[in-house]
């Protein structure tokens, strides 16, 4: 009610010192003005109120006011309120009001108003105040353009992501560009305070990107900063969410802004076939190569996984060899073959084989056991029953006699298992001479067909139910004629 009474004052006071006329009142915009626009805001509008009043002679000389917008300027969403009359008619008002959506893609207009003054006693007598036009001026937000990372689908409403390395450094640019030439962009950045920008995390200063050499001086349209980070294992497994803020220095209270959010992926090493089964056993024999791949990657084929053997404490068996490294699959597929070759005194061992993959920290192990027969032999090119038998020092018939299978003694496969002797298991009241007398062998003899006893001379460390080589003896004296089909 205060501010009507003393609107009323100050247009009364206004007219006594007024000549006879129409004439404009403030708040009514200066002619030429310019007002502007802000498309892109969250509420981006312009609005202004024109007020217009008749002075006459004398009170007895009643006139009306209005205000007519002159409409091939008005834009087609625009808004004009009625003419509103604060007290005696010949006062009056008229709001304007445009708030396009970024849909109209808006333009500069030109808008033009004139006040009216009519006599309702003589309506073609009418007065005009002179014309006068307020320039809206669209001033568009600064966008931020490629390469700066975008969303999956390309679009700027969604934060852009990028994925980091461990120990790799990623770079990444982020661009802003305002489509009014004129206006120079400057681009700041903020985090958020959970987990904020990473340690050892650089953002670069405004730079001109190339190709604009000739804008010399930042800020600059466009403008361009470049992210600048190298995250270590204590980072890996999270996820960083930077804003970046573009302003252009126009009067518009809102930046553009546009977040990236960075994932540091962790290596997730993973073994996959022909890899065998970790725990699994597999069959050696003296002569004979056992050999497997091992193939490992990354989960999210995102790092180069290594395979390494175990350390010093679990090296693998004398004469075992990790093949070298080959790459598939871009990169992040690693494959290497393991091999050997059991040779004499490691048959009736288990070795159990160990292999990593993947960094220290998230590396991941494959355990292998490698049984190695005892009384067998895998038959090397060329070798013949008889050498066999004597480098175990048997009796050629004796051996072939445990190979009832073997049809022919002078013609060998390569690679062929041999049976040496039978396999005995020990009964508690067992020792090793007791059973070299029983078998017509040696104490010695039975040693240097298992290893593992040769390790365990004395009787009290062999155990009941132990496999043993042994070699029964033969009567040498005998002679042996053999009879033709």
């Amino acid at each position: 009610m205060m501010k009507l009474l003393f609107a009323l004052l100050s247009v009364a006071l206004a007219q006594d010192s007024m000549p006879p006329g129409v004439f404009f009142l403030p708040p009514t915009p200066e002619h030429n003005s310019e007002l502007g626009l802000c498309v892109g805001e969250a509420e981006a509008k312009v609005s202004f109120e024109v007020r217009a009043v008749t002075t006459v002679v004398s009170q007895s000389a009643f006139k009306e006011t209005i205000i007519d917008f002159s409409m091939d300027t008005v834009p087609l969403t625009a808004i004009l309120s009625d003419n509103i009359y604060q007290g005696p008619r010949n006062t009056v008002s008229r709001t304007f009001t445009w708030q396009p959506t970024v849909a109209e893609n808006p333009t500069n207009k030109r808008v033009c108003f004139q006040a009216v003054s009519v006599d309702p006693q003589a309506e073609a007598e009418k007065q005009y105040s002179p014309q006068q036009c307020v320039d809206v001026v669209v001033l568009n937000l600064p966008s931020f353009v490629p390469p700066t990372p975008m969303s999956p689908d390309l679009t700027i409403n969604e934060c852009g992501t990028e994925n980091a390395r461990i120990n790799e450094e990623l770079i990444f640019s982020v661009r802003a560009s305002d489509s009014d030439e004129t206006d120079q962009v400057s681009i700041t950045v903020t985090v958020r305070e959970d987990p904020g920008l990473p340690s050892g995390a650089m953002v670069e200063p405004n730079v001109c990107p190339s190709g604009n050499s000739e804008q010399a001086v930042v800020p600059c349209n466009p403008t361009q900063r470049i992210f600048r980070w190298t995250p270590d294992a204590q980072q890996g497994g999270r996820f960083y969410s930077i804003r970046f803020r573009a302003d252009d220095g126009s009067s518009c209270h809102t930046s553009a802004e546009h977040c990236v959010v960075i994932r540091v992926l962790k290596p997730e090493p993973e073994w996959i076939p022909p890899t065998p089964v970790t725990g699994s056993t597999k069959t050696g024999y003296v002569g004979c190569t056992t050999s497997f791949c091992l193939q490992a990657h990354d989960k999210n084929n995102f790092y180069r996984v290594e395979i390494e053997e175990g350390t010093a404490d679990e090296a693998l068996p004398a004469g075992a060899v990790l093949g070298p490294a080959e790459l598939f699959s871009e990169g992040t597929l690693i494959q290497r073959c393991f091999s050997w070759k059991p040779v004499r005194k490691q048959e009736g061992f288990m070795y159990e084989v160990k292999f990593y993959a993947g960094r220290v920290e998230d590396r991941i192990t494959s355990v292998v056991r490698i049984d190695v027969q005892r009384c067998k032999y895998c038959v090397q090119p060329g070798e013949s029953l008889q050498a066999i038998a004597a480098d175990y020092s048997l009796n050629w018939l004796q051996l072939w006699g445990a190979n009832v299978e073997l049809r022919d003694p002078d013609n060998l496969a390569t690679e062929q298992i041999l049976s040496l002797c039978p396999v005995y298991y020990m009964k508690p009241e067992d020792g090793i001479d007791n059973l070299a007398r029983r078998f017509s062998t040696t104490a010695d003899h039975i040693i240097s067909m298992n290893p593992d006893v040769e390790e365990n001379m004395e009787d009290a460390d062999l155990h009941p139910g132990q496999a043993l080589c042994i070699c029964p003896g033969v009567c040498k004296s005998t002679k042996y004629h053999f009879k033709q089909d």
